[in-house]
């Protein structure tokens, strides 16, 4: 996909990594969308978007 080469490109182009995240947890898929943000949060803890996100995915994941 253009999100992986992306990725493969620059390591470091965190919006690639929140878009995947995005586009995984609206198919269906929040394990995937939360291994993505903590890879960003992991490598760069200042990207407030990964963290509000992830906190959104983890809050609708345990209300279910």
């Amino acid at each position: 996909s253009d999100l992986s080469q992306a990725i493969k490109m620059d390591e470091k182009f965190w919006p690639a990594y929140i878009l995947k995240a995005e586009v995984f947890y609206k198919i269906g898929y929040a394990e995937a969308a939360i291994e993505e943000l903590v890879k960003v949060i992991s490598s760069d803890p200042t990207q407030e978007h990964a963290h509000r996100l992830l906190a959104a995915i983890i809050g609708n994941w345990e209300s279910r």
